[in-house]
């Protein structure tokens, strides 16, 4: 291809990108080994610096499908330099970044894992995501992906601050994401320890508000019951609901009770919507 061709040919790419964006436009991600295209789902009311997108991942006779929702961008060219940077292959899998379009849940953007084995598209599962900074698949290490337990996210003992939180390590088995228990307590049992440590401290000082020292308590309880019950960790299990039982009143221990229980060690944190 001649230069003055290939100039040609980038022109009318770089006026659609420019122009403003309609419903309808399609974007290529990704080519190969596996093809990433992006529907611009604008409709005309939309508000500014607000780009919806169908993504599709396909591969020969397969595809997938997501919806995603970029917000905080100045046009179509800066939604689409946002695809193309948080999209992509990382460790022998793709990562397709989802965002929520906002919002302060902990999972509001998570990345899609897809992967070819023997020839075929596979939808492995998803992770946290990252920042639009990093590169696709940032939280994928030595073979662990890495998303945020998010079962108890709203509950009726904590405020959603204070909610349990904490990072669960997966592996890819047979083509599908699964908890690794061991893992996840080992690398968490730092903070497990922590709370501990915090929860001593806030029982021996008096004078802190009753009320803030109530939820901390309830806080930090809760965290470190669910991180033991969710890694089947019965000894630590125990010795946390023994202080729950001589630390909280009787209607916050009840529902600190009620919602351990609805802890499923391994369980994955809800699938974001498609």
């Amino acid at each position: 291809m001649t230069r003055g061709l290939a100039l040609a040919l980038a022109v009318p790419v770089i006026a659609a990108l420019s122009a403003p964006a309609h419903g309808g436009e399609t974007i290529a991600i990704l080519a190969r080994p596996v093809a990433v295209s992006a529907r611009l789902d604008l409709a005309p009311d939309a508000p500014p610096r607000f780009y919806p997108f169908t993504i599709t991942v396909a591969h020969e006779q397969q595809a997938y499908s997501y919806r995603t929702v970029l917000v905080a961008v100045d046009d179509l060219a800066a939604a689409a330099a946002v695809l193309r940077r948080t999209i992509g292959w990382r460790g022998g899998y793709l990562f397709a970044r989802r965002e929520c379009g906002g919002g302060n849940a902990w999972r509001c953007d998570v990345d899609l894992v897809y992967a070819l084995r023997d020839g075929r598209l596979a939808s492995i599962g998803e992770q946290i995501g990252g920042t639009r900074s990093q590169a696709p698949g940032a939280a994928y290490r030595n073979g662990h992906f890495v998303d945020v337990y998010d079962r108890l996210e709203i509950n009726d003992l904590t405020s959603h601050a204070g909610a349990p939180s904490f990072r669960i390590y997966l592996v890819d088995r047979n083509g599908r994401l699964e908890a690794d228990l061991a893992y996840t307590w080992r690398m968490d049992s730092r903070r497990f320890e922590a709370s501990r440590r915090e929860l001593a401290r806030i029982e021996r000082d008096r004078n802190l508000d009753p009320r803030a020292r109530s939820e901390t308590m309830a806080s930090l309880l809760l965290h470190n019951a669910a991180l033991a019950r969710y890694c089947r960790q019965a000894g630590p299990l125990a010795e946390t609901d023994r202080d729950a039982r001589r630390l909280l009143a009787p209607a916050a221990y009840a529902a600190f009770e009620r919602l351990v229980m609805t802890v499923e060690p391994g369980q994955l944190p809800r699938p974001q919507a498609r």
